[in-house]
């Protein structure tokens, strides 16, 4: 949600943005004005020759940082503004957020604020969010292929994970890092402006349309049975050689079940893995996606059973999604 709020304050018309928070249009439909000595230029990259910056915790300007100027001083009738940059993950939330505070308001983070102002931006926390794919939005989607090699490796923080489909193509990108402590995995997607020398970095899925992670085994072993689970980390992790079973995956819940790319299943033999928990909740969540996904794919007349396990991954380097 924060992430939308932040592409929002990037890409939505002044006028929708005057309905959540106590902004005005600048001099143009791309200018913010907050109170009389802030503005945000949102059509103006504040260094564009900047190099890229990945990481979610990544301090430092990237070439997709908007300019945002305070007025420093009035000399002679001459408005004389500086340069505020920002290394905060989301600079323009950020920038907002000190303005309220200034003014009296109780937020504490980005992510309060984002929450706050989600209604009156029509932002959801549904996976099917169709307001941030629209076109009159000034940045739009761009390709993964954009950027997508630097971003699959690991660092000693994060890992990104590379969504392939049927023939081999990535078509989507998972982040799992740490953020508050917790473990968690989000979708990795860009968004590009013609201004910008650099896309913009966004935790929120573009469309909701996905595959199933490991998809490109369907292709490798024709004959091997399917086993889908909502794990993280359980695809190659049968050792057999041509494997009897390959493993598939996904991940950001029960919302996602309804846009998984499961056509490529037909004709094949699919089992859906419930994992059991001690904890009452993820023990029930795991069996709600199990009886949803199973049901979707008995309405595409798909053979599919059901196998509840003791884990939610078969293989020991599963790890449950957090997100």
């Amino acid at each position: 949600m924060t992430s939308k709020a932040e592409f929002a304050h990037l890409a939505f018309p002044a006028g929708e943005l005057q309905r959540a928070l106590s902004v005005s249009q600048g001099g143009t439909q791309d200018e913010l004005q907050l109170g009389e000595h802030l503005r945000i230029v949102r059509d103006t990259p504040a260094f564009p020759g900047a190099p890229a910056l990945y990481g979610i915790d990544a301090k430092g300007i990237s070439g997709s940082h908007p300019l945002i100027a305070g007025l420093k001083a009035i000399n002679y009738g001459i408005t004389d503004e500086v340069l505020l940059p920002s290394c905060d993950r989301y600079p323009v939330l950020n920038t907002v957020l000190k303005f309220l505070q200034a003014r009296g308001c109780e937020f504490s983070s980005v992510a309060e604020l984002a929450g706050q102002i989600a209604p009156a931006l029509n932002l959801s926390g549904e996976w099917n969010d169709p307001i941030v794919r629209r076109k009159e939005n000034t940045w739009q989607e761009a390709k993964i292929e954009y950027e997508q090699y630097p971003l699959i490796k690991e660092t000693w923080q994060e890992r990104v994970v590379p969504v392939r489909d049927f023939d081999g193509f990535i078509r989507h990108l998972i982040l799992e890092t740490v953020i508050g402590g917790e473990r968690v995995i989000v979708p990795l997607t860009f968004a590009k402006h013609p201004k910008f020398r650099q896309p913009m970095v966004c935790y929120f899925a573009f469309s909701p349309k996905w595959w199933l992670l490991g998809s490109e085994q369907l292709k490798w072993y024709p004959k091997a049975e399917v086993w889908i689970t909502n794990t993280l980390g359980c695809t190659n992790s049968v050792i057999e050689n041509p494997p009897r079973r390959i493993f598939l995956s996904y991940c950001f819940g029960r919302g996602m079940i309804p846009h998984l790319e499961l056509d490529c299943l037909r004709g094949r033999d699919v089992k859906v893995l419930i994992g059991r928990s001690k904890d009452k909740y993820e023990n029930r969540r795991n069996l709600e996606e199990g009886v949803l996904l199973a049901s979707r794919l008995k309405d595409m007349d798909i053979k599919v059973g059901v196998k509840t396990i003791e884990e939610a991954c078969p293989s020991q380097e599963g790890r449950r999604h957090n997100a």
